[in-house]
């Protein structure tokens, strides 16, 4: 299986900040996702985008080994740091087999 990425994303509009905050968590959970769900071997990754409402939905699944025991790391808690930052939340699921990230926040206000 090749490092094959899938993507299922909507058009969202955000504020630059929060838009900055969103593309670091992406980059952590892709990193993440290589790292621990493949060994730091090639493996297939989706990732979507939507929005429900007032909030946005970011999601990457993996398909490797599933969810490890949690270690408090740095990147765990930047991750945690910019979820907060945007009143967000995150959801750990299985994707039978591997791991399926979820973040939830608003989408935020826009200055025109």
């Amino acid at each position: 299986m090749g490092g094959l990425v899938s993507f299922d994303l909507a058009s969202v509009v955000v504020p630059t900040e929060r838009a900055v905050n969103v593309g670091l968590i992406l980059t952590e959970l892709l990193i993440n996702a290589q790292k621990y769900a493949y060994e730091g071997a090639a493996g297939p990754i989706t990732i979507g985008l939507s929005q429900e409402g007032a909030n946005f939905l970011l999601i990457v699944a993996d398909r490797g080994t599933g969810m490890t025991p949690t270690r408090e790391g740095f990147g765990t808690r930047m991750l945690n740091a910019m979820i907060k930052k945007l009143g967000g939340s995150i959801t750990y699921d299985s994707n039978e087999p591997g791991l399926r990230v979820c973040i939830s926040a608003s989408v935020g206000d826009l200055v025109h």
